[in-house]
């Protein structure tokens, strides 16, 4: 279970409350279970990536739709659901 945890998409803090059940329940069955040591970060910045990495992602992206899809949120700024829905 602490895998499946520290695999998942989660943030750090979310990943520390469920790494905390998951000791809470083993203390609770009587299981031995050596707590993870990592850092818990509460940084609430957005990764931006520069300019290069995203011609790097457009150039990966198969269809021209998707392209032009991402081409117009990275220049405009629109968010996912305003560029999906556009026609």
């Amino acid at each position: 279970m602490i895998l499946q945890v520290f695999g998942s998409p989660w943030v750090d803090k979310n990943k520390c409350n469920a790494l905390n059940m998951v000791y809470q329940y083993a203390d609770f069955l009587g299981l031995p279970v050596q707590k993870a040591k990592f850092k818990v970060y509460d940084n609430k910045e957005m990764y931006v990536p520069n300019p290069e990495m995203v011609k790097q992602f457009i150039y990966r992206v198969r269809t021209p739709n998707g392209r032009a899809r991402i081409k117009i949120a990275v220049e405009t700024g629109a968010s996912a659901g305003e560029v999906w829905h556009l026609d």
